[in-house]
């Protein structure tokens, strides 16, 4: 996040314009993009025009039902290999903080539109249908 926060700075200090640009990025890199648009609103940088993500990760409690619902379903994910790699990036992190659960822990008022992608067998489906509630809740497009 750090990079890709450094990298949006450098964007804005050479000139550009943040409603010509949009935060995009499939699986972990669609959770970069809603924790990249915070810690720019942390920042106080002005925030891009949009956000694309493609089967983000946003909830890093892994409680969505969706991770037993489309159990088998999914071809590439499970319950497990998520834990796994969660567990690796969180480092004993407490997961209930908003750059980690985006999708519960997230107040999204300001934000951008979001374009959020996933498919009804994934089994990370609950990621971002919960967002995508919580961005209407809070006046953002999505």
């Amino acid at each position: 996040m750090d990079d890709a926060l450094a990298a949006y700075r450098a964007l804005l200090d050479a000139g550009a314009d943040p409603l010509s640009l949009v935060f995009a990025g499939d699986s972990a890199g669609g959770g970069l993009t809603v924790t990249t648009c915070l810690a720019a609103r942390a920042a106080g940088l002005p925030l891009p025009a949009a956000i694309v993500a493609f089967s983000p990760v946003l909830d890093g409690t892994r409680s969505g039902e969706s991770l037993d619902t489309r159990a088998g379903l999914d071809p590439f994910f499970t319950r497990e290999s998520l834990a796994h790699t969660a567990a690796l990036h969180l480092a004993g992190q407490d997961p209930h903080q908003e750059r980690i659960s985006p999708a519960l822990h997230t107040d999204l008022t300001g934000f951008p539109p979001m374009l959020l992608q996933a498919g009804t067998s994934e089994v990370l489906l609950d990621d971002s249908t919960r967002m995508a509630v919580r961005a209407r809740e809070a006046g953002g497009g999505t």
